[in-house]
């Protein structure tokens, strides 16, 4: 899915929610919303972030396709920073992927990560770095 519209009516979908209910809930008209979902008007990301709580999604996921286990937000202050750091680091000047593959055994001599979970990475197959 590209964008914020097709994440809510595939949403609205499998709740069968209507843009005439869903409307309703906004105290606009269905013509209103409408025109939000199929992107002739953009709403405020306020309202965006409304049409999430009220379809019980993910605020990340609706307006930018990110599952909330995928960003650092509810971590703890020192966990950011040191995350934000290292984000910070890879992206001005890749660190080597020996580097990735130690914090990785660091992790997993904590709780490993099942093989389901993890993401497809150049750094954890060793191709970069």
């Amino acid at each position: 899915m590209e964008n914020w519209t097709e994440r809510a009516k595939t949403r609205m979908r499998e709740l069968g929610i209507t843009q005439e209910a869903l409307a309703e809930k906004f105290d606009m008209t269905p013509a209103g919303m409408q025109k939000w979902l199929a992107g002739a008007r953009q709403p405020a990301l306020n309202d965006i972030n409304r049409i999430a709580d009220t379809l019980g999604v993910a605020r990340t996921w609706l307006t930018h396709g990110i599952m909330a286990d995928s960003t650092i937000d509810g971590l703890s202050g020192s966990a950011q920073e040191v995350l934000r750091h290292l984000i910070t680091i890879e992206r001005h000047s890749p660190l080597p992927s020996t580097f990735w593959q130690a914090v990785e055994s660091m992790a997993n001599a904590v709780t490993p990560i099942p093989k389901t979970e993890r993401s497809e990475d150049p750094v954890r197959d060793g191709t970069r770095g």
